[in-house]
């Protein structure tokens, strides 16, 4: 039996999200929580692997590879501010892919991260609405970045922005408290998720950027550090959440990082420069180095021109197409995620049947 069998895919879709079913109508796309695909796979020591889709040209290439992979593929939506239509416009295109395509392997949606960076009453009414509209549109997995507040406010902000989510029993993913360094401290997280359980929010995975964890300086590529790993990981998993990292190096060696525990892998650079190479030659040189002086993602700063593609040719979008479909054939390769859907679908059909 695999991932598709529609015995098996019957008892599964009675797992989506209220939102998630109502939005897919007879869609059997199995869009699910991605707490129960972490639980799922957990055992094997198997990651969850999301992407960032930056436009929807790469989407039905995505979703092949992990048709083709037999795995379980996470999307996300970087976030764009005040973008009313962003959420209901991906979740659309999604659908719309996955119908072309034929996918009926699992995917859970990923709202951001949203960057929280002010407790200004303004600024917590406007990030309230964009998570209202991720939560309404049918995204599973709603990811909040107040790293940049010190630790007390950003659990305030947190506590007072999840609501939501929480309704719908979905997913939230925090990103660790850090220093001036940008390093996530084992004691600062767990003063946090103190906190967050105190305001009875649950933490579902706890996001960390990988470049804290890889040497700065030395030849060779021994991986991450691996005990640094072990110690948060044990950390998130004492108040049931899950270790995520934000790779922003690139693909490479991505199996050294589940030993540590993580158990969800963010990898955005090689969709971010497939786009960069597709735009006009001013962006293109100066969108790095923006992102860079902003401190957050390429891929993020790229979602904030909208559509990128929208002017390129259907030559150029085919092109982005297939390279989207190359590069995540080999991601979800490379993190063991062959196989993952099928093994996925047998656990979660036994849980739907209990």
């Amino acid at each position: 039996m695999t991932a598709a069998d529609p015995a098996l895919l019957k008892r599964i879709l009675a797992l989506r999200p209220t939102g998630a079913a109502q939005h897919l109508g007879d869609s059997v796309l199995p869009v699910l929580d991605p707490r129960d695909l972490a639980r799922a796979l957990d055992d094997a020591g198997v990651p969850l692997v999301c992407v960032p889709v930056v436009t929807a040209a790469a989407l039905p290439g995505l979703l092949r590879a992990a048709r083709d992979q037999d795995a379980v593929l996470g999307l996300s939506a970087p976030h764009r501010p005040g973008g009313r239509d962003v959420a209901s416009t991906f979740f659309g295109a999604v659908r719309a892919a996955s119908a072309e395509c034929r996918h009926r392997r699992p995917v859970f949606l990923q709202a951001g991260p949203l960057r929280l960076t002010s407790e200004e009453p303004r600024a917590l009414r406007a990030a309230r609405e964009d998570i209202y509209r991720y939560v309404d549109a049918g995204f599973s997995l709603l990811s909040l970045d107040a790293s940049a507040l010190p630790p007390e406010a950003g659990v305030r902000v947190v506590a007072e922005l999840v609501g939501a989510a929480e309704e719908r029993e979905l997913s939230v993913e925090v990103a660790a408290p850090v220093d001036r360094a940008g390093r996530a401290s084992p004691a600062a997280l767990e003063t946090c998720l103190e906190g967050l359980r105190a305001r009875q929010v649950e933490i579902r995975f706890v996001r960390v950027r990988s470049a804290q964890f890889l040497p700065s300086t030395g030849g060779g590529d021994p991986g991450p550090n691996r005990s640094a790993l072990e110690e948060l990981s044990e950390i998130a998993r004492a108040f049931g959440a899950w270790l995520s990292v934000e790779i922003a190096e690139g693909a490479s060696k991505l199996s050294t990082w589940a030993p540590g525990g993580v158990r969800k892998l963010d990898v955005g650079v090689p969709f971010a420069e497939m786009v960069l190479g597709a735009l006009g030659p001013e962006l293109r040189r100066s969108l790095p180095g923006r992102a860079a002086a902003a401190g957050v993602p390429v891929w993020e700063l790229l979602a904030q021109l909208g559509e990128p593609l929208a002017e390129a040719s259907a030559a150029v979008r085919e092109r982005v197409e297939a390279l989207a479909y190359a590069e995540a054939l080999d991601l979800l390769e490379a993190s063991g995620g062959r196989g993952s859907a099928t093994e996925a679908v047998a656990y979660l059909a036994l849980r739907a049947g209990s």
